[in-house]
């Protein structure tokens, strides 16, 4: 098991048309920048924590956020953790682009990911930035989504 300090601080998450050129759509992510309202955990409203059951690890809101005043710090050991926002109805006729300034420090790695769920909310499957290694500083991880891959997906995250 790798012990593990991942820091994130999310950009934006928007959805285009899929056939439109490039323009500023509203950001699907509730709560970006993690300055808003705070669950009774001291997490972001909107958002949940998942980890292996086997890991120790927990996740705190700390400051210094790469482009806002918040970030979510990630610490433990185990195979993995991470921070999702609320899930959203999946618009195939749209793709998806999600982007999140991503620090590391320690072995193992770090990402940004779509999570894809069928109708029951079951995992089916993910889309990934980029895989991070330990950093000297912030780095930016964009993934753009792959529904095409998960044909029963119904609800959509970032994680």
């Amino acid at each position: 098991m790798a012990n593990k300090h991942v820091v994130l601080s999310f950009l934006a998450c928007a959805m285009l048309p899929a056939s439109s050129a490039l323009h500023a759509a509203d950001n699907l992510i509730g709560n970006p920048g993690f300055e808003g309202a705070m669950t009774a955990e001291g997490l972001p409203s909107g958002w949940y924590f998942f980890r292996d059951k086997e890991s120790d690890y927990s996740c705190t809101v700390a400051d210094k956020g790469r482009r806002s005043a918040k970030c979510l710090k990630l610490t433990g050991t185990g195979e993995y953790a991470g921070m999702a926002c609320a899930r959203k109805p999946l618009d195939r006729t749209k793709r998806a682009m999600a982007a999140g300034w991503v620090r590391r420090q320690g072995p193992g790695q770090a990402t940004v990911k779509f999570d894809y769920f069928n109708a029951d909310g079951e995992y089916l499957g993910s889309t990934y930035s980029s895989h991070l290694g330990e950093t000297a500083g912030w780095q930016i991880c964009i993934v753009v989504s792959g529904p095409e891959d998960y044909p029963e997906a119904e609800s959509v995250s970032v994680a």
